[in-house]
């Protein structure tokens, strides 16, 4: 027999889960669009905007798991929301957007020690750094395997691209930690770290 407390919890934990896939694919989707106005990629069989019809998909399936990921590293601490380190993903999103054809090079550092002076200030840096690392290697080659399946290709070498995308993925990665905190985990009975 399951509680009413038990099923609000588990219609809890799937509704976030819904709203981090609707959330992850819309805002990704308008993130990578900044990247498709510049003609940092494109896509081989542009949609609406010049976008496959996929990406709201990809990128929200992509937000479950990298949420749920982050689940297993954030801290228990409460933060202090969400706007701060959304602001700070889209901005270098837009960054990326703005730069990457002509200085590739310096963008990569700037994000990368941008994104490492971040997770410095994170409630536990080591755990974040981590999960960081995990997201700054599995996000770049999930890309490149897309790319080599012919869905979309970047204007420069994959390898120059990953330089500043694995940054671009380690400063996603307070963000990433903050919806992971503030999500109801699945494997838990309570929906906060004990």
């Amino acid at each position: 027999m399951r509680y009413p407390n038990a099923v609000n919890r588990e219609n809890l934990r799937h509704r976030s889960f819904v709203q981090i896939f609707v959330g992850a694919g819309l805002g990704l989707a308008l993130c990578d669009q900044m990247h498709v106005q510049a003609g940092v990629l494109t896509h081989e069989e542009p949609g609406p905007f010049g976008q496959g019809w996929w990406v709201p998909l990809v990128f929200g399936a992509a937000g479950v798991v990298i949420v749920l990921v982050a689940q297993v590293f954030a801290s228990g601490r409460p933060r202090s929301g969400l706007l701060v380190p959304a602001a700070w993903f889209v901005g270098a999103y837009a960054l990326t957007a703005l730069v990457s054809e002509d200085h590739p090079y310096a963008l990569a550092v700037v994000l990368w020690v941008t994104g490492v002076a971040r997770l410095a200030r994170e409630p536990e840096p080591a755990r974040s750094a981590v999960f960081a690392a995990l997201l700054a290697i599995t996000g770049p080659l999930v890309e490149f395997a897309f790319s080599e399946a012919g869905l979309f290709s970047y204007a420069q070498d994959f390898g120059t691209v990953a330089l500043w995308l694995s940054a671009l993925y380690i400063n996603g990665a307070p963000l990433a930690l903050t919806l992971g905190e503030i999500m109801p985990r699945p494997w838990r009975a309570s929906s906060r770290p004990s």
